[in-house]
């Protein structure tokens, strides 16, 4: 058992980068979970099968894609992968969450392995440090648009902004350490030599969740923000 628990372990906290697909889980997968605590593998949440709605918080109902409902809980899944692991044929899955509850929402990456069709094994993905949640103080303050991209070439998406009061409430962007408007980010990362920012944010300005990723970069006190990817979140 305790060679299954180490190796159990080994695979869920080093799960390789795959490309991303939406992938329709096992029938053995589905339906309602109950956690035991008392069979926690790591980190990972053990759960069994069963009807525990009534007696425990922690249960969830797990849909064809991945999805899942429990006690003031809902999470649709966003994007998942199907990973097999070589030496015993076993499948991984790696989801990426858009949740809400209790009036808030949020997003989440969780690990999942089936070990038989009574029991299986899931892990949150470490969270990202909160010093990568935070915009570099250099950017936080307000804005004023200078230019804007050229809007009849669809790869020009480069705004430029100056420092400073803004005589058009329409040109002013405030940056927060942790966002802007209803934006807030989720991992920031410095690119080595060149003091660029690749940004990815969590937008919800227009009451349809999207992620957007910005290259963001000062130059002469100017800043410039570059849209390179948005990506609608599913919540149906």
């Amino acid at each position: 058992m305790r060679t299954l628990t180490v190796a159990l372990t080994a695979a869920l906290l080093a799960l390789p980068a795959v490309a991303a697909d939406r992938v329709t889980l096992p029938p053995q997968l589905l339906g309602t979970w109950c956690p035991v605590p008392s069979k926690r593998v790591g980190s990972a949440t053990f759960y069994e099968r069963g009807d525990c709605y009534h007696n425990n918080g922690g249960w969830i109902t797990m849909g064809p894609d991945g999805g899942f409902d429990g006690h003031n809980i809902g999470c649709t899944t966003v994007k998942s992968t199907r990973v097999r692991r070589k030496h015993d044929n076993v499948n991984v899955y790696t989801l990426l969450y858009h949740c809400s509850g209790d009036a808030e929402t949020w997003t989440e990456n969780k690990n999942i392995i089936s070990l038989d069709v009574n029991s299986m094994l899931m892990r949150d993905e470490e969270p990202v440090p909160s010093a990568k949640r935070r915009l570099p103080k250099e950017f936080v303050g307000e804005w004023c648009i200078v230019s804007r991209g050229d809007m009849n070439d669809s790869n020009d998406t480069t705004t430029i902004y100056r420092r400073g009061r803004c005589a058009n409430n329409d040109d002013k962007t405030v940056l927060r350490s942790d966002g802007f408007g209803a934006c807030k980010v989720l991992i920031a990362g410095a690119v080595p030599k060149n003091n660029n920012y690749l940004v990815k944010f969590q937008c919800d300005d227009s009451g349809e969740p999207y992620i957007v990723n910005y290259w963001m970069s000062l130059d002469k006190g100017r800043l410039q923000m570059n849209e390179t990817e948005r990506e609608r979140l599913r919540i149906d």
